[in-house]
């Protein structure tokens, strides 16, 4: 299990924690120390919430992940990177400087 610490207003996602102990593969919770260690790291922290997710990681190069608002759910889309995605994007900048 991971602790996804992310912005209340925009989902996005800026900190994961996962805790571990000496001589031990498996996580464990994390204490209320461990989670006001990380809050201390933000400007505002009343502006950050935290959830838990079992989502499995993946590269950034892959996928975009944030944070669902309504549901507090980790939400992963994909990044689209084949050669028609590449030829939108293309053509969008074109137009966009037009």
């Amino acid at each position: 299990m991971r602790y996804v610490f992310y912005d209340k207003e925009s989902g996005r996602i800026l900190h994961t924690l996962r805790v571990y102990n000496l001589g031990s593969d498996e996580p464990q919770e994390p204490t209320e120390d461990d989670i006001r260690a990380v809050l201390q790291r933000f400007p505002d922290p009343s502006k950050i919430d935290l959830t838990r997710t079992d989502v499995s990681r993946a590269s950034s190069r892959q996928l975009s992940r944030a944070v669902d608002l309504k549901t507090g759910k980790v939400v992963s889309t994909p990044l689209v990177r084949d050669h028609l995605g590449q030829k939108f994007e293309k053509l969008t900048r074109s137009q966009d400087k037009e």
